[in-house]
């Protein structure tokens, strides 16, 4: 790139030695220099001389990159700024400008390079005393230009480098001693350039050595012996980096206490308590160090203690009264026991007194005198010597109450330690604990159940005491119960009925059992009613009233009675039906538990089972089909019971012989079959004219003999019996046939048209006649079908 450049820069300059032209143009930087550096400001100025008028002016730059920059033209001179300079404006710039027909070109090449405003300077790790350390200086964001960098402690150069290419660091060991803290290390850079003004940078650090406490010291104000109630101030002074934290303690017979964490420590008004070996540790994260010093107090005896060991006793027991104090000098230890008639001097040794077996007058007060040259102190204490507890009673007040009423239940009882009172009441399964207060259990509305007998026991760590106490609750029976054993039998079995009832005084108790009538009172032999084999008539509810001056309460219970089904009943309604009628099929039963019922037709084949509901089943429309006997059966986990019903369905149907459409001369027979159980009645009609006329017949048929056109028409039947009647209606049809003589009876025919005229003469005559005498002449029959009776 570089000699593509130089060819650029001197072809340009040979176009311009070679143009005769007063026309010229300079291009020039503005700080006259070729270096620019990275982020600051680069000026190229293109000035034309020798133009009567403003040129043209444009850049380029001789490789294909883009240009950059900010091009502003005025008048004869054109400017191309760049701010910020960056890496990618080291470039040959061209200026062009034309003038008219002339065009003229200047060049200029600049180079960049990068030089940091600051340097870093910095220790890899704090410095600690005697502990190697590095120290780093680092000259950051440099190119294209060499560099010199220099390390001083103080004015002392300890490195020096020279650097032509990056990264530039420079590094140096410290090993710090304790005098090196606040002196400054300092890092110095240079560029190493002759065409760029030169530029020095300075970094310093100031050393701060660590170290652990040392040299630590403890003074003591006014002196180490003070008497009680003189201020006395502990310091504690220490050398260290970074400054340690103190902890003042004290030692005791458990170790040492931290009692401070401050450079000073102050005992106001010192006691003897304060005497003692005091402790001051210093410290940072690099150690610690520590400092005792013994403190010494005087005074009067202090803080005198009496012990009475143990302080509570059975007779018998031993027991040491020892006295304990302090103060400086060591005191003389005084014990006395006081009584009702003044103190005794006790004869003791190393402060103590022993009591081989306690009595009764042991107990009492213990005094204590600790006295030396400063003054004296006492302290007392007590033995106690216990016995169980004694002369225990219990007291219910009032003793006898009525239900609602209040009652106190207190219990009183002598004994050392006091003793524990526990109030139970007693009850059929056991003892229960009352909750009592002071010995006293309060019952605010006394009911029946707190009747009985309470107790009172009176406990302490030697023993115990009891005591008893009655109370009574007078009121009306409560809690009545009657009870059936067992509530469920069979038929025959054993039943006791039982009646209890809570009162006070005792209840008259009386059973009874309710009827649809009243109820009817049992004798009974205490409360309780017995049932040898129990009935049906057994069941139902039973009643116990207890009765006392106070009131009564009552009580029930049921005895259920189990048998098998019984009464078992099968209706069917209405039982003889016509076809197409309605028809229904009940079955009712008695039994405990209630039974399951099963309805049944009996047929030819067997028995049908009939789909029922609640024990009834329904036929809508009656068939002959359905004529027959019909069963019920009522079953339960005891037994099962029948019962049987009969369904008639009564069925008419006419018929005529041969035919209900005959020829005149045919004898013809109507009739009608009746089925049915019972035997029926039969009236047979002739319709004529909106009129009946009633026949001979009065059995099931009847015969028409030679039968006539006037024989045609509707014929009637009433079939009458003790279900009831029923009627059956048919027309007979009467063709006309053509009567023919013979010729060889009338060769003639005049013999037939001579009758013809003299017949006709009796014609109203004969006909009356002959219709009588067919009438005498009909026959009937009577016939049952027995096979279709329902």
């Amino acid at each position: 790139m570089a000699n593509g450049r130089s060819f650029m820069y001197l072809l340009t300059l040979a176009i311009l030695l070679t143009t005769g032209s007063t026309f010229n143009v300079k291009l020039e930087a503005k700080s006259e220099m070729r270096w620019a550096r990275i982020g600051g400001e680069l000026v190229l100025n293109c000035r034309s001389t020798g133009c009567s008028t403003s040129p043209h002016f444009s850049w380029k730059i001789a490789t294909d990159k883009p240009r950059g920059g900010e091009v502003s033209d005025q008048g004869s001179v054109s400017t191309l700024t760049f701010s910020p300079v960056t890496l990618h404006n080291g470039e040959l710039y061209i200026c062009s400008a034309t003038c008219g027909n002339q065009e003229q070109q200047s060049s200029q090449e600049v180079s960049v390079y990068s030089f940091p405003d600051e340097l870093v300077l910095e220790l890899v790790n704090e410095l600690e005393l005697g502990k190697k350390n590095t120290l780093n200086c680092t000259v950051p964001d440099v190119y294209q230009v060499g560099v010199e960098v220099e390390l001083l402690k103080g004015d002392t150069l300890i490195n020096k480098q020279e650097f032509f290419q990056t990264p530039v660091t420079i590094t140096s060991e410290l090993v710090p001693e304790l005098g090196d803290s606040g002196k400054e290390v300092s890092c110095r850079a240079r560029l190493l350039s002759v065409e760029i003004p030169s530029k020095t940078l300075e970094s310093k650090l100031t050393l701060q050595v660590l170290y652990a406490p040392r040299m630590t010291n403890i003074s003591v104000t006014p002196s180490h012996t003070e008497r009680e109630g003189q201020d006395i101030l502990l310091s504690c002074v220490t050398n260290s980096n970074p400054p340690a934290s103190i902890v003042w303690s004290k030692e005791s017979t458990h170790g040492w206490s931290v009692i401070a964490k401050e450079k000073t420590l102050h005992l106001p008004t010192a006691q003897i308590r304060d005497a003692g070996t005091y402790r001051c540790e210093v410290s940072n994260k690099l150690g610690r160090e520590s400092r005792q010093l013994e403190i010494h107090i005087l005074g009067a005896p202090r803080d005198t203690s009496l012990s009475v060991t143990p302080p509570v006793v059975k007779e018998g027991d031993s027991v040491s009264v020892t006295c304990t104090s302090h103060s400086n000098p060591s005191a003389w230890i005084i014990l006395r026991k006081k009584s009702e008639s003044g103190q005794v001097e006790l004869g003791s040794e190393n402060a103590t007194f022993t009591i081989g077996a306690a009595q009764f007058g042991d107990a009492g007060q213990y005094e204590c005198e600790a006295i030396n040259g400063l003054g004296s102190d006492k302290a007392t204490a007590e033995l106690t010597v216990q016995g169980a507890p004694r002369d225990t009673s219990l007291s219910v007040t009032p003793p006898v109450v009525k239900e609602g009423d209040s009652v106190s239940v207190t219990c009183t009882s002598h004994s050392n330690p006091s003793a524990r009172i526990i109030l139970r009441k007693k009850s059929e399964s056991g003892q229960v604990e009352l909750g009592s207060e002071n010995g006293t259990f309060t019952i605010g509305a006394a009911q029946f159940g707190d009747a009985g007998q309470y107790e009172c026991e009176a406990i302490n760590g030697l023993g115990s005491d009891k005591a008893t106490a009655e109370l009574t609750v007078q009121g009306a029976p409560r809690d009545t119960s009657l009870s059936v054993t067992p509530p469920v039998v069979k038929e025959g079995d054993s039943v006791s009925v039982t009646c209890t009832s809570h009162s006070n005084p005792s209840a008259w108790i009386i059973l009874r059992k309710k009827s649809e009538s009243g109820q009817v009172e049992l004798g009974s032999e205490n409360a309780t009613f017995t049932i040898g084999a129990a009935q049906f008539g057994d069941a139902g509810q039973y009643e116990c009233e207890a009765i006392n001056g106070l009131g009564s309460d009552k009580a029930t219970a049921e005895l259920t009675v189990q048998g098998a089904p019984r009464d078992t009943s099968l209706s069917v309604t209405p039982p003889v039906v016509k076809e197409g009628d309605s028809v229904s099929v009940t079955c009712t039963s008695h039994s405990n538990p209630s039974a399951r019922i099963i309805l049944r037709k009996k047929s030819e084949s067997g028995q049908v089972e009939l789909g029922s509901e609640n024990g009834t089943f329904t036929i809508g429309a009656a068939q002959f089909g359905d004529a027959g006997q019909y069963e019920c059966e009522a079953i339960n986990g005891l037994g099962s019971d029948k019962a049987t019903a009969e369904l008639t369905v009564q069925v008419l149907t006419l018929w005529a012989h041969p035919s209900k459409s005959v020829t005149e001369g045919e004898n013809v027979t109507i009739g009608c079959n009746v089925h049915s159980s019972r035997s029926a009645k039969f009236t047979w009609k002739k319709l004529e004219n909106n009129s009946e006329a009633i026949l001979c017949s009065t059995n099931n048929s009847f015969t028409i003999l030679e039968i006539t056109q006037n024989d045609a028409g509707f014929y009637k039947v009433e079939v009458i019996n003790e279900f009831g009647n029923q009627t059956g209606l048919m027309k007979i049809i009467v063709m006309k046939t053509k009567y023919v003589i013979p010729a060889d009876e009338n060769p003639s025919g005049i013999l037939v048209s001579a009758c013809i005229g003299a017949l006709t003469s009796a014609g109203a005559l004969l006909s009356v006649l002959y219709y009588i005498y067919r009438r005498s002449s009909c026959k009937g029959s009577y016939q049952m079908a027995g096979e279709q009776i329902l």
